[in-house]
């Protein structure tokens, strides 16, 4: 089970730290660490030998999972790449348009496509590859969370405040006292199911056998899926705000919400990593 101080940092990081931008910004971060983690250790398992070789000089001893959250903290510093983290898809458009939504290229789609770009060529100085490795990893990750590929005027959710609350069953969970739609999806789906690290990570591994499409498409296919994603389940399945509790309606998220949702949130970090390993292939040996 995961420790509640872990728990508790990766819950107010999400909470406290906010972007400004076009249509009203999004959450600082996108999956927790744990989510994050479990991507990179996914597409681990599917590198070719080249790949592991050829990542060798640019991980300096370390794996992807101890790299997947660097953007994160490299963001902290150089507020400018804050954007790359997510694209505003407005809520009433099926599809991104980038003349609409990435008008100066500052969101996750065009600064993933640098970023591969940088890794790609061996033209590229040491150290920026060594960057540009971190970035792809966590920026694939990012552009999978739903919420961070939708534009409702919320801020990714970070605005609607709710709460899972599983009072039976055999494992109870009541969300952080500040949490809102972005957290729930960044991290109590997956810590309400009360599973560390590894076990997650076998459980990953169970699901139904991946499709072969799934590695296949464009960052612009999976943005696209994501932001389906965000309208249906994320949004479509939320309770209505007159079934909110208490003062500043927030809303309680019980089981039907969970049961319908943290089986995408898994599928979307599956899908993560075998899309990853797939880009990494491609980039550092053109397999």
């Amino acid at each position: 089970m995961l420790k509640r101080a872990a728990r508790f940092l990766a819950v107010a990081l999400v909470a406290s730290v906010a972007l400004s931008g076009t249509g009203g910004g999004q959450a600082a971060y996108a999956w927790g660490p744990e989510g994050h983690v479990l991507i990179a250790r996914l597409a681990e398992d599917h590198l070719t030998p080249r790949t592991r070789q050829a990542m060798l000089p640019l991980l300096e001893g370390r794996s992807l999972a101890d790299v997947a959250s660097c953007a994160d903290d490299w963001r902290t510093f150089h507020p400018n790449t804050g954007r790359w983290h997510f694209v505003d898809v407005p809520f009433d458009q099926a599809v991104y348009d980038g003349a609409r939504d990435c008008p100066k290229g500052d969101c996750v789609v065009q600064a993933l496509k640098g970023e591969i770009a940088k890794l790609s060529s061996l033209r590229t100085p040491l150290l920026e590859r060594r960057r540009a490795l971190r970035f792809v990893v966590h920026f694939l990750g990012d552009l999978h969370q739903p919420l961070h590929a939708v534009d409702r005027d919320d801020r990714g959710g970070n605005e609607v405040r709710a709460q899972i609350v599983l009072p039976d069953g055999e494992f109870p969970y009541h969300s952080m006292r500040n949490a809102n739609l972005h957290s729930v999806w960044d991290n109590e789906l997956l810590e309400s199911a009360h599973r560390d690290q590894a076990s997650y990570l076998a459980v990953l591994e169970r699901l139904p056998a991946a499709s072969s499409s799934w590695s296949k498409g464009t960052i612009v296919d999976w943005v696209n899926e994501a932001h389906r994603l965000a309208l249906d389940p994320a949004y479509a399945r939320l309770p209505s705000a007159t079934d909110a509790a208490g003062p500043g309606q927030v809303l309680q998220l019980g089981a039907t919400y969970v049961e319908a949702c943290r089986p995408v949130a898994e599928t979307q970090i599956q899908k993560a990593g075998l899309r990853l390993a797939r880009i990494l292939n491609e980039a550092l040996t053109g397999s």
